[in-house]
Parts: C-alpha cells; structure tokens; sequence
C-alpha cells in the first residue's frame, strides 16, 4: 500500500467522519492520530537508545521472595 495509500486512507476516514459526526470529531480523530504517532515514535527512539547505547540503564535485580507453599 506503502504511504500514499495510507495517507488517502486517513483522508477518506477523516472526510467520512465529518460526514457523519461533524468537524469536532474529525478534528479529535485527527489529534488522536498525531499524538499515538508521536508516542510509538518516542518510544521506539528510547528503546534503541537503551540498547545501543554504551551508557544504558541496566536491568534490575528480581525481587527474591520464597515461595509460602
């Protein structure tokens, strides 16, 4: 599909929703969309600096507890 077919997927979900439920929630949708974009995008720019970079948080010690029964 790659992203011009993603891209006029978005616009036809967005000028649908306008159709039916108004420009408010077009407008939601479309902050909605940004801001998961931006978070998975964060989140994956993190995650390869933690393991790539030589200065990375090592992982913590599991909590050891005995079994009670």
């Amino acid at each position: 599909m790659g992203a011009g077919g993603a891209g006029a997927l978005v616009l036809t979900g967005a000028a649908l929703a306008v159709r039916k439920h108004g420009v408010r929630c077009a407008a939601a949708l479309a902050a909605v969309f940004a801001v998961m974009h931006v978070c998975y995008g964060v989140g994956y720019l993190r995650g390869i600096i933690d393991h790539w970079s030589p200065l990375r948080r090592l992982p913590r010690r599991a909590a050891t507890t005995s079994f009670t029964r």
